[in-house]
């Protein structure tokens, strides 16, 4: 039995079994416990590069920008440009131009970070080595440059400081509802027996994935069966910030794919997605296929193209030297091409 945890920072996976699978650099071991635990880490969200692109903050600029103005590659700069007419919208050419919001951008010339408004005028020249964004995406418009220079891109202004207090609440996650007795026997609020479970997996807002006598099923969230299907594997990513599963899960059984979205099944697939949380219109997660990386949608298809990389919220690709921003077919944009 398999479960796989996915999420932006670090990877966690559960084997279930005698040996592990071959995974990358993982070799297959043997005369290990029933039960094995390997964590491994990846590489910060913030650090992820591509030629002259932070593409973490590309991707997550990208779902909260102005979708009207669209930066793009042309004969060895890039350019904002109407995203209807492609009409260029500024004269001067950035090395990288990441996205508008409501009053600025941030973009990068000469090795310099700088921001302009939307006439090209430099709000902050470029004189700064080192930028970051705010920690969750729907502020992604918070710039800090040289760690200490915040710079609100909706405001077009500088922000005298980042209100942290403002980020969400952690919330405890592997929390069965209140009730449960030793034995992981859920009761309701009249004390009447629910549901008895092994072990909780994970918990998303609606749902429970438990392990229920050596097998994996959904509870909701007070205990209730959500199907009476049960199942071998598990795979699911949640937020580090919350720790709450992402809406979109899959289980597996027989070799078919059943994927859940808020606790109901959208899809049976042979796909074996290795993330979710993409933001594509009715996409389901991240597959790989032949090495590649493509999306998968609700109706069973996958995209018409597939990249070497795709970022986790599945709005960039990355294809040999090419940056794309994905269109909600999962073909891609060109974005920035970068040169060996």
């Amino acid at each position: 039995m398999n479960f796989h945890i996915h999420q932006p920072i670090w990877t966690i996976g559960i084997f279930w079994g005698s040996t592990l699978p071959k995974m990358g650099f993982l070799r297959e071991m043997k005369g290990l416990a029933k039960l094995s635990f390997i964590l491994l880490m990846t590489f910060n969200a913030h650090s992820q590069h591509f030629g002259e692109v932070n593409i973490a903050i590309l991707s997550a600029q990208l779902a909260h920008s102005d979708q009207a103005v669209f930066p793009m590659w042309k004969n060895g700069k890039m350019y904002y440009v109407d995203s209807t007419t492609n009409k260029t919208l500024i004269a001067q050419g950035f090395d990288v131009a990441y996205p508008f919001f409501k009053k600025a951008a941030l973009v990068k010339e000469k090795g310099k970070f700088a921001v302009i408004d939307k006439k090209g005028t430099f709000l902050l020249p470029p004189q700064y080595d080192e930028v970051d964004v705010a920690p969750f995406d729907h502020e992604s418009h918070l710039v800090i440059l040289n760690r200490d220079m915040i710079f609100d891109l909706n405001k077009g202004q500088q922000a005298s400081y980042y209100l942290r207090d403002e980020e969400p609440e952690m919330i405890e996650s592997n929390q069965f509802p209140v009730g449960n007795d030793s034995n992981g026997l859920s009761k309701d609020i009249h004390g009447a027996d629910l549901v008895a479970y092994d072990s909780i997996l994970t918990r998303g807002a609606d749902f429970t994935i438990a392990k229920i006598h050596g097998k994996i099923s959904v509870l909701g969230n007070q205990g209730n069966t959500i199907t009476n299907e049960y199942f071998e594997d598990a795979i699911f990513s949640f937020s580090m910030y919350t720790g709450l599963a992402h809406p979109t899960f899959g289980l597996k059984q027989n070799g078919v794919w059943s994927y859940f979205k808020n606790g109901k099944i959208i899809l049976k697939s042979r796909h074996h997605c290795i993330s979710f949380g993409t933001l594509l219109p009715n996409s389901i997660g991240i597959i790989m296929k032949r090495n590649m990386h493509w999306i998968l949608f609700e109706d069973g298809k996958i995209s018409k193209k597939s990249y070497d990389f795709i970022s986790e919220n599945g709005l960039v690709g990355i294809r040999k030297n090419n940056v794309y921003v994905l269109k909600s077919d999962g073909s891609g944009q060109r974005y920035y091409h970068h040169k060996q």
